[in-house]
């Protein structure tokens, strides 16, 4: 089991080094981005969490964007989980300083119980310059309890 989630970190944590960032390839380049924020517990498994995250991938000229992720959310009484997940977004030019924009996570959560969980989340959001501004909701259900007890979380 450890072995699988080894390799996924290291993929991710390699990715930039296999990425074409020459000026020459225009179509596409590599964009990386740093999430620092917190989210609202909507279920009593879990309350409102920190979150510290990391997304690479790649950027298309048509505005969309494909890469891989991990992060980490924690809370005072120490509880701390580590998702590591694929992500798309799509974006919509109305502007070079102002894109809309849709897209979702799909991958899985490890907790500090070393329980696993599926992890979906859905969000939509706009980039102002080098900020973006968004909302999402996070699924997560531990693959060792039923669904009516998953957890649901809103940013």
């Amino acid at each position: 089991m450890k072995r699988p989630i080894f390799i996924l970190i290291a993929l991710i944590l390699l990715l930039p080094a296999y990425l074409p960032l020459s000026a020459q390839a225009k179509k596409y380049c590599y964009k990386g981005e740093i999430l620092v924020g917190g989210e609202i517990g909507l279920s009593e498994n879990f309350g409102s969490m920190a979150c510290l995250s990391t997304t690479h991938g790649i950027k298309y000229s048509s505005g969309s964007f494909v890469g891989a992720g991990i992060g980490s959310y924690f809370n005072l009484a120490g509880d701390f989980e580590i998702p590591v997940y694929g992500k798309f977004m799509q974006s919509f030019a109305a502007s070079q300083d102002l894109r809309p924009y849709f897209g979702a996570s799909i991958g899985g959560v490890l907790n500090d119980k070393l329980r696993i969980s599926v992890y979906i989340s859905p969000e939509v959001g706009i980039e102002i310059g080098r900020f973006k501004f968004f909302a999402n909701y996070s699924y997560r259900n531990y693959l060792d309890e039923a669904i009516d007890n998953a957890d649901h979380r809103l940013y």
